[in-house]
Order: C-alpha cells, then structure tokens, then sequence
C-alpha cells in the first residue's frame, strides 16, 4: 500500500511546513496591508471632519454679524446661523 493510504483511503500528500508558512506569511501579509490601508482611511475621515469643524467654527464670527444685517433680528439671527451650522454639518458628506 503506498505511503499516502491509509485504512484504503486516498490521503492527500503531505507538503513540507515551509510550504505552509510561506502561504501564511503571505496572507498575513496581505491582512496588515489591509488593516493598514483601512486605518489610513480612518485617518483621513477623521482629520477631514476635524478640518471641516474647525473651519465651520471659524467662519462663526463673520456668519453672526452677517445674519443679523439679514435679519435686523438678534434673536432670529441666532436662529438662522444655528439652522446654517446644522445644515452644514448635516451635508458635510456631499
């Protein structure tokens, strides 16, 4: 009987740990470019949406005064610049 049956049973031949460790490798490999790749975007999301926050809230002071000369209103000025900065934030995807 030949040394890959077993009980008359075909085996699969047996291929050397180097064999195996090579492929692992690989795909691990493969996996930490992955995660890599995934945490780079990660990064980039959160440093935009840093950077677009940081920019909205800059630009408050000049959206203040320019709301009330729409308004002539302060209280519908605060109004109008709380629904602008919601808006914003809402559509920041787009």
């Amino acid at each position: 009987m030949p040394p890959y049956q077993a009980n008359g049973v075909k085996q699969p031949p047996k291929l050397p740990f180097k064999y195996f460790k090579k492929i692992l490798n690989k795909k691990l490999a493969q996996f930490k470019n992955s995660v890599y790749v995934y945490i780079e975007i990660i990064k980039q999301y959160i440093m935009s949406t840093i950077e677009f926050n940081q920019m909205l809230l800059s630009n408050t002071d000049f959206l203040k005064p320019f709301a009330i000369t729409l308004t002539r209103d302060s209280e519908v000025a605060k109004d109008l610049l709380q629904e602008t900065m919601f808006r914003a934030l809402a559509n920041k995807e787009k």
